[in-house]
């Protein structure tokens, strides 16, 4: 468990508001709190339920509404059968294009190792360089997007770790233009 959740205001799971990663790892939850917080997420333009409740819409509650209970854009992958609501907890996608993210993109969403599609954090502010954690979503097979943002430097050797990337990966940036 990342010992900066106390540090970023995050109580622990299942207490306060914070009654989230019911099935989510608390990696996965750092990594998105992270996010939030050095993007200045409270300035999104749509930042529906983030910091409340569980990311993925969890809730011992089976007649709660789970569309209305997730994080904006957050999508998690798919289980055939279980008591919530028919999510694993492990992020699949995340879709944060034009929506207002200014700063560094954050080391720690490297522990988004299960997501396997859709990482789209273009058109924003973001700036920095690269995190060369980006190398760690190993199981990502398709469009990581981080085009239209002000991010520097080089590109990352560990980028070279998506091996199961069969679709996109786009980087318009001060870095060059690539798209493969």
């Amino acid at each position: 468990m990342p010992d900066g959740l106390g540090a970023l205001g995050i109580a622990p799971a299942n207490s306060g508001p914070f009654i989230g990663m019911y099935k989510m790892g608390c990696d996965q939850y750092y990594g998105l709190v992270k996010l939030y917080k050095e993007t200045n997420g409270h300035y999104w333009k749509t930042a529906d339920g983030w910091l409340t409740g569980d990311p993925c819409g969890y809730t011992p509650d089976p007649s709660a509404s789970r569309s209305a209970r997730r994080w904006h854009m957050v999508t998690c992958e798919a289980e055939a059968t279980g008591p919530y609501l028919g999510e694993t907890g492990n992020v699949q996608k995340l879709k944060l294009s034009n929506n207002l993210l200014i700063g560094k993109l954050p080391t720690e969403i490297g522990e988004l190792t299960s997501m396997t599609e859709e990482l789209w954090l273009y058109s924003n502010s973001l700036t920095g360089t690269l995190p060369t954690q980006l190398g760690r979503l190993t199981a990502m097979v398709s469009d990581l997007s981080l085009r239209r943002n002000s991010i520097g430097g080089t590109i990352p050797t560990q980028l070279g770790d998506l091996t199961s990337m069969v679709a996109e990966l786009e980087l318009d940036t001060k870095i060059g233009r690539a798209h493969v």
